[in-house]
């Protein structure tokens, strides 16, 4: 047990039992939804976690954590319960820390003020950055995605696709004239009868994941198969027995191209929220381009010799010959 006098606080096993306890608190409320507006935010603050009569923590406190997980991170992280606990007591001791800090006046030591300082400057241009991407509404924001998508469907492409079966002749170096010679006997039946390439793949073929449904596998883009297999495969014209045994690091392959999948745009909806964020990451940009152009319209004074400073302020050391 860990106890620090001064301000009554003790870290007992019991935390880890109040962690659980928030966790299950945390997965059965709507609470998870983090807080938007003001009047949510101030909801959060009054929303007490975890409190030992000293020191609160707030869903407040974790909504200003989530804000520095990706959005589209956040669902994920927040689905572990194991590291719900673990943020939430790292949250617990910080908090504890900082309150203990304060009290010790560490926040007024001019170095670790000006740390605060530059944190802040970070935190609040992070929010200007956002604060110019949300100004404006999802429907105009989805209106602009989808006239992006029809300006420029040819970038949303999903690839040409190609159904195969085959029939593996693994090598094998003791016997690899014979196998290769098998495998030119499996083609010739094939040839004459079709029909029997199904029956032929589940007998013969040494890939028994597709052996089992007659030498189908999963369809194919291209260049995503060994390069003889791909050119074989994609350079055929129409569905049909490639004529010709094809060898890979693999082995041997008797190959049948099923069906040809032509690429197609992306469905709108299922890109929607990627194209949504890329908007209004230019909208962002474009509101920051316009705020630099009025700042680069101001005079700015530069001082060289402490701008030069620079250089052996933090350790550097000059080379002989350097200026």
């Amino acid at each position: 047990m860990t106890t620090n006098k001064k301000m009554n606080i003790v870290i007992t096993p019991g935390l880890r039992a109040l962690a659980f306890f928030c966790i299950a608190f945390l997965f059965s409320s709507e609470l998870l939804a983090q807080a938007v507006t003001p009047e949510e935010v101030r909801a959060a603050e009054k929303e007490v976690i975890m409190d030992n009569g000293v020191v609160q923590l707030t869903m407040a406190d974790v909504d200003a954590f989530a804000e520095s997980i990706p959005k589209k991170d956040r669902i994920g992280f927040f689905d572990s319960p194991k590291r719900i606990e673990k943020t939430l007591i790292d949250l617990w001791m910080a908090k504890i820390l900082a309150t203990r800090a304060r009290e010790e006046g560490v926040d007024k030591d001019p170095r670790i003020a000006n740390i605060i300082r530059y944190k802040t400057n970070l935190v609040l241009s992070q929010a200007m950055v956002k604060r110019a991407s949300s100004q404006i509404d999802d429907k105009t924001l989805e209106a602009l995605a989808y006239e992006n998508y029809l300006v420029n469907k040819a970038d949303y492409m999903t690839p040409e696709k190609r159904k195969v079966k085959h029939i593996l002749l693994r090598h094998n170096r003791a016997f690899d004239a014979q196998i290769r010679a098998k495998a030119e006997e499996l083609l010739q039946q094939i040839e004459q009868h079709p029909e029997q390439f199904e029956d032929l793949a589940r007998q013969y073929s040494d890939d028994k994941g597709s052996a089992a449904k007659g030498g189908r596998l999963p369809a194919i883009e291209k260049g995503t198969t060994e390069p003889a297999f791909d050119v074989a495969v994609f350079s055929m014209q129409k569905p049909g027995l490639v004529p010709e045994v094809v060898e890979t690091r693999s082995g041997y392959h008797i190959i049948w191209l099923e069906d040809i999948y032509p690429a197609q745009p992306a469905d709108f909806e299922f890109i929607k929220e990627d194209l949504k964020e890329a908007v209004r990451a230019g909208l962002a940009d474009e509101k920051l381009t316009q705020l630099k152009r009025k700042l680069d319209s101001k005079e700015i004074t530069v001082d060289k010799e402490a701008v030069a400073s620079l250089r052996t302020r933090y350790g550097v050391v000059k080379r002989p010959g350097q200026k």
